[in-house]
Parts: structure tokens; sequence; C-alpha cells
């Protein structure tokens, strides 16, 4: 997501080091967990480094929007976690509103595409109206709807209430070159991406229960193999001297993991191929809103597991499921192979059968 080349920030020395390849800084605190005596910090979800932003007092992730008056260069904001979703009252789709999240947030956010105003605050009450969405097409956006819901007044937070982070250039003088994100105020930790000069393109990293490797996509070929920080069974990696805060292993499941919210203070690794529930509806009006699984596996049918509100679901096969296209019409959902997707309700929760860490704000 963030595999944009920024400007190298010039940084000056912080004293608020948490091990050798990275660092809080001084507004922006790493949030880290506890590997076999290795302190690693915390990857939230998918995407990126989980941070503590200090002056606002919150949890925050990082997004990348991009601003017309930047030249074309990715602004990377650290907001507080989206819960809900944005959305608007108005058929033009310039009044922000947000549908309420289904679990309990205090106070609620909604991240916005609007790079001026990335963050809406919900201040409620909910109450049922229409309302509207952005739809795009990858070619062109249109304001679809109306939808019947209810929904929350919000109130816009400024761009410049956030912690602004760069993405550095690749560095190193090994085959692989590292990438990081930075903060003026001395945040230093590493990005996903494995750069391979030879090529010019980044490598791909695949963990295993001895090793992880880097391999370059096209032929094929390691170019950089990291070995395990400890023999529990969470497990990191280390290459070229770098601790590798993006990659976990779980050795009893033998498989790559991230790491999702159950509750306040634990994190639960589960596979990095789950796919997530998303919106959809179940009738072919697109009236009756439900969640569904929408991710195939090289064509084949869905895989039965879903993370849906902090909890790790197996999941039964209900019916077809719709969505309304970039027009506004209401459409069959498919997935790879033009193949109807099905409805995945939640069955079980299995959340505990994948381990949890705790999490603590970077204290030094």
């Amino acid at each position: 997501m963030w595999r944009v080349w920024a400007i190298v920030l010039a940084l000056a020395a912080c004293d608020s080091s948490v091990g050798e390849t990275f660092r809080s800084g001084e507004r922006l605190r790493l949030q880290l967990w506890d590997s076999g005596g290795v302190r690693v910090p915390l990857q939230a979800g998918f995407y990126g480094p989980r941070l503590f932003d200090r002056a606002r007092q919150e949890s925050c992730s990082l997004y990348v929007y991009f601003d017309s008056g930047t030249n074309g260069v990715p602004t990377i904001r650290c907001l507080p976690d989206g819960q809900a979703r944005d959305v608007y009252t108005d058929a033009a789709c310039t009044q922000h509103a947000a549908i309420r999240p289904s679990r309990s947030c205090d106070p609620c956010y909604a991240v916005s595409p609007d790079p001026a105003v990335p963050v809406l605050r919900l201040t409620g009450p909910s109450v049922a109206t229409r309302y509207y969405e952005k739809r795009t097409d990858g070619v062109s956006t249109q304001c679809a709807g109306p939808y019947d819901g209810s929904v929350d007044d919000v109130v816009g937070i400024s761009a410049d209430e956030f912690a602004t982070v760069q993405l550095t250039e690749p560095q190193g003088d090994g085959p692989v070159q590292w990438t990081y994100f930075e903060s003026a105020d001395g945040l230093h930790v590493i990005d996903r991406s494995g750069y391979v000069p030879s090529v010019q393109r980044s490598c791909s990293w695949e963990a295993r229960e001895d090793a992880a490797i880097c391999f370059e996509p096209a032929t094929q070929q390691t170019v950089v193999t990291a070995t395990p920080t400890s023999t529990g069974r969470l497990r990191t990696y280390r290459a070229d001297d770098e601790l590798l805060s993006f990659l976990t292993f779980d050795a009893a499941l033998a498989v790559e993991c991230a790491f999702i919210a159950v509750d306040d203070v634990t994190w639960r690794c589960i596979p990095s191929q789950a796919p997530l529930f998303r919106s959809a509806f179940s009738d072919s009006l697109c009236t009756t809103p439900n969640k569904v699984i929408v991710t195939g596996r090289n064509g084949q049918s869905l895989i039965p597991l879903g993370v849906d509100d902090g909890r790790i679901w197996t999941t039964t096969t209900i019916g077809p499921a719709y969505d309304l296209d970039a027009s506004g019409q209401c459409q069959v959902l498919l997935f790879r192979g033009d193949t109807t997707t099905e409805y995945l309700g939640p069955g079980v929760d299995v959340s505990d059968d994948y381990v949890g860490v705790t999490v603590e704000v970077d204290p030094s």
C-alpha cells in the first residue's frame, strides 16, 4: 500500500531507542509485543506499524493520501481507528455522516477519503435516514444511493491534527535495500518492502519455520534469507541486522500470521491469508444488508474463515450475495472465475485457536 518512494528525511539522533533497528518518536510511540524475549513493534493488521499518538492520547495507524498540492508525493498520516463507515446524507456526496459501528467505541471515528478532513468523529445520536456512498470503477467516481439505514452526525477533524510520517527511499549496501517509516520527531521503523537494486523491484517475503526468504517474483530466485529470533510458537526474523517486525510465523499452525485485536489488551495472530468480512446484501434489490467474504483463492471455493468485529469465525454458506455497482445498480457479486459469490455467515467463534499477545506502548 505504501510502496511509493518518498523523500528521505534527515533525522537527528533519538534517545528513545528500544532496539538497534527501530525507535519511537517523541509524539509517535511504537506499540510493542514480546517474542521470546525480543520486543517487536506491533503491525496493525496486514498494513503497517501500529503507533500511539501522545499528543492525542490514542492509538493510530498509517494511511496514505494524495493531495493535489503535494505534486504527486503521498502524504502519510497516523489516523485513529475508523470503526464506522463514511457515508453522505445528500445525493451529491458532500455532506458527511457515518454509520454507527456494531462494536462499542468512545470516541467513534470514521476515516474519510478527503485528505483535508481525513477523520470524522461521530457525535450521535444515531437516527434512521437515507444515505449515499461514493462508488468508483477505477475510472470515475459516482454518488450512489439512496439507501436506508441509521447514521450519525459527524464533526470533521482537520488533517493538521494528525502527525505525518515519511517513507524513505531504499537504503543499504546489501542485495536487498530497506525502506523505513520515519517522522520528524524521531520515529524509525522498517517497512515490509525489500527493494532489490539489481532488478529495481521489490522482492516477496515467505515465512517458514526455520527461516524466511525474500525472492524475486519474476525468477523466483532467493535474494536474502532471514533467521528466526526465537524458537517459540510465534517467530519473528532478522536479516542483515534488521529485525523484520512485519513478518510473524505461527510454528504450531505452520503459517504466517498477522495481528488483529480481539479485546482491549489482547491481539491474536491469525493466518495472513484469512479474508475479512465486508458489507453486502442478501437480496437482489440490495435492501437487506449482511456481511460476506468475497475473496477467492486460485479460483477455488471461498475460504471458510473470516475475521469480524475482532473475532475469528468458521463460516457457513447462506446464499448468493449482492452489492451496488458504480452506477447504483444491484448486481450479484462474483469472484475469480465468474462464480457466484455466496454468503459466509458467522458460525463458531474460533478466536482461542490462535495465539494471543499483550501489547504495551513503548515506555522508553
